[in-house]
């Protein structure tokens, strides 16, 4: 099966490290980017087929992770599209309020491509179910490996 993904996130580098990481994983892939919440609802809006799981940054200008995150929750057709959250830093009080408007994770952005790799795999494995593997194995806060 080929698993179609959407990353919004303002950082182009951290986007290209995305792609190039997912590219390598042992499952197939489609990956829209966005540059922020607002190009994700245009694209969305201009009737585009909806993603298996999306990613996204927790702070973004335009429209943050928290208020898009809101936002994709209220949209009936992306309802039950897993939404994973991540940020640089974790914060207690963030993940309280992500998990509260809908999140399925909350990740610590990793600081090497081969971290990023394996969160990459583990969470998409996981929240997808992948193979019958996943499904509530990880736990909503997850932080650098």
């Amino acid at each position: 099966m080929r698993y179609k993904i959407f990353l919004i996130d303002d950082d182009e580098d951290d986007r290209d490290l995305f792609e190039d990481a997912i590219s390598e994983l042992p499952f197939q892939t489609e990956i829209d980017t966005f540059a922020n919440g607002l190009d994700l609802f245009e694209y969305l809006g201009a009737g585009h087929p909806i993603p298996h799981l999306i990613f996204m940054d927790f702070n973004m200008p335009v429209l943050n992770g928290a208020d898009c995150l809101l936002r994709i929750r209220r949209e009936k057709r992306l309802l039950d599209i897993p939404v994973i959250v991540y940020s640089t830093i974790i914060v207690d009080s963030i993940a309280k309020r992500l998990s509260e408007s809908g999140a399925n994770q909350y990740l610590q952005k990793p600081s090497s491509f081969q971290q990023l790799k394996s969160m990459l795999e583990l969470c998409i494995t996981n929240v997808l179910n992948i193979n019958g593997k996943g499904q509530g194995n990880l736990e909503f806060v997850f932080r650098e490996m």
